[in-house]
């Protein structure tokens, strides 16, 4: 069942590829980078301790520096990822690569 469900959801998706970049670039930027960082600020909000201002010891400025660099690298890979992916989907298109739904064209590089 599985492999039948993979099957019609591979091909009814010409551009099968690309979608996959498109949501990696959406959700594996903010679950992987942004998520986390804000998680960390969070946390320490909820318990009460350690904040930026707060903690004026290097180990506190070190982890909240390193914390909002994992936000700006989430954010940066976000716009940048998606604007190249949907470049590429618009390029596809444009350049005719991209088959019907359920066609034999090859999707091979």
């Amino acid at each position: 069942v599985t492999w039948i469900v993979a099957f019609v959801i591979a091909n009814s998706i010409p551009f099968f590829s690309s979608l996959l970049s498109l949501l990696s670039s959406l959700f594996d930027s903010f679950f992987g980078f942004i998520f986390w960082g804000v998680a960390y600020f969070r946390m320490r909000k909820a318990d009460g301790h350690v904040s930026l201002l707060r903690d004026r010891t290097l180990r506190g400025w070190v982890e909240g520096v390193l914390n909002i660099l994992i936000i700006l690298a989430g954010i940066f890979f976000l716009t940048v990822g998606t604007y190249a992916t949907i470049q590429g989907i618009i390029d596809e298109y444009t350049a005719g690569t991209v088959g019907r739904p359920f066609s034999c064209k090859s999707n091979g590089i």
